[in-house]
């Protein structure tokens, strides 16, 4: 890996993603192995119900996953091919995090945890993500 920071290093890639920009998720925190993501429930982020969307949690979710994945020296693309979500509590206002933690990287599958917490710390969902190691 270059001399770089990895945070720097993730910061670049995540900053030429208009998704990210168009949900407003920030990176946050990133170290070998682990990676940290906050997003803001907006009025657009809302359900009918006033709560933050399943698909906006799930866009988290899958973005700390596979930035878990880059924290491990990973460059090139990698391609979510399946992830799941157990939502545990709504999210009615405020910031959640969305911690990934790499549980293994094979040579062409990694798999990582993710777990989404609000800013009291209560546990708002856990994901399961895998990803392509595509290099």
């Amino acid at each position: 890996m270059p001399d770089e920071t990895i945070l720097a290093r993730l910061l670049r890639r995540v900053d030429r993603s208009p998704f990210w920009k168009l949900l407003g998720m920030e990176l946050i925190g990133a170290e070998e192995g682990l990676a940290r993501v906050r997003l803001t429930l907006r009025p657009d982020l809302q359900n009918s119900q006033g709560i933050m969307h399943g698909g906006a949690l799930g866009a988290l979710v899958d973005s700390a996953g596979g930035l878990a994945v880059l924290t491990a020296g990973v460059d090139g693309p990698i391609p979510t091919v399946e992830y799941s979500l157990n939502f545990l509590a709504p999210v009615e206002g405020g910031t959640v995090t969305a911690e990934g933690r790499l549980l293994r990287r094979g040579r062409r599958i990694a798999v990582s945890e993710v777990t989404v917490t609000d800013e009291a710390g209560r546990l708002i969902a856990k994901g399961l993500v895998t990803n392509l190691v595509a290099e």
